[in-house]
């Protein structure tokens, strides 16, 4: 199973870059290509996902990224072939509201899936002409690079050939001893976190491992990237890096004690007040760089908006930071 970094020479990956037009979708079908390893084929009759159709998609996004990657083409019918048993794909039926759709499948595969630890792509759209609503939907399902993926039903499931099969218990057992590193994220949860009567937010940082290997040797680092909108800040539990960090508001701590997967660890509290201005929404701007032994050190853009309304995280970015 290829559990590295995904690159373009991946056939997963290379079949997603390939498929841009509906002229590649039908020469895939001119063709008489079969679902494979590395394509799954689907032909919801209505422009939603059911519940079925996402039990149907738990499994594709869990054999898919335990077994080297996939492409789910949505809008694509097949056929039994009578000898051969494969399932060819044999016509186009283009999806109504196509772009709901689409983004339907995006929101939905990180909760129907365990762990969320894949860097999914946004699923691609094809359209016939410009204008038309009606389209196929490309979902590319990448590798993991760490523990294997379980479906909303409890199960692991590979890629065999063109189905997705139970995963045996001593592979469940041999992916899960040989993911080497953890995998650190920050969590903000909305349920401990607090308005102050002074107007300031104390906000609780904590650290998940999304990984079965304990962390070890953590180094955390907050930067507030628009301190400039903040009349108050500080962070319990970390020291204040600014002053050897010129022109960055930077809190730093080291954790003495390891993370293990299932057990959050709150490793700091930011307490920041915003200021008052007419229009201002209020957002604070967060990077947040995760550094533990044997772990590819990540730093996470977070924005959150701490308005009287509530708090809630608006967007997130992720990336390596080598």
């Amino acid at each position: 199973m290829n559990k590295g970094i995904v690159t373009s020479e991946e056939p997963a990956l290379a079949m997603f870059e390939s498929l841009n037009s509906f002229k590649a979708i039908q020469n895939l079908i001119d063709e008489g290509e079969s679902e494979n390893q590395y394509i799954e084929c689907k032909a919801p009759t209505s422009p939603k996902l059911g519940r079925d159709t996402k039990s149907q998609l738990s499994r594709a996004v869990s054999g898919f990224a335990n077994t080297g990657g996939g492409v789910i083409i949505w809008g694509v019918s097949t056929t039994r072939h009578k000898h051969s048993s494969l399932d060819i794909l044999s016509q186009i039926e283009a999806i109504g509201s196509v772009k709901k759709f689409a983004q339907e499948i995006d929101l939905s595969i990180p909760v129907l899936i365990g762990p969320n630890t894949l860097k999914q792509r946004p699923s691609k759209i094809i359209y016939k002409k410009s204008k038309d609503t009606k389209g196929i939907v490309i979902t590319y399902i990448t590798p993991t690079s760490g523990d294997p993926v379980q479906a909303n039903d409890g199960k692991f499931y590979l890629r065999i050939r063109d189905e997705f099969k139970e995963m045996p218990f001593e592979t469940i057992k041999r992916m899960f001893s040989g993911s080497a590193s953890s995998d650190l994220y920050p969590n903000f949860d909305d349920s401990i976190v607090k308005l102050e009567d002074d107007g300031s937010w104390s906000v609780p940082v904590a650290i998940e491992n999304k990984s079965s290997v304990a962390a070890k040797e953590i180094t955390v680092s907050l930067r507030i990237e628009n301190f400039s909108a903040c009349e108050t800040v500080s962070c319990s539990s970390f020291y204040d890096a600014s002053d050897v960090n010129p022109g960055k508001k930077l809190f730093i701590v080291e954790l003495k004690s390891p993370i293990h997967r299932g057990l959050n660890q709150i490793v700091g509290r930011l307490s920041v007040k915003m200021k008052k201005k007419k229009r201002m929404k209020r957002i604070l701007n967060l990077e947040i760089s995760l550094y533990a032994s044997n772990m590819r050190a990540r730093k996470r853009y977070v924005s959150i908006q701490l308005a009287k309304t509530g708090f809630s995280v608006k967007s997130t970015k992720d990336e390596f930071l080598y």
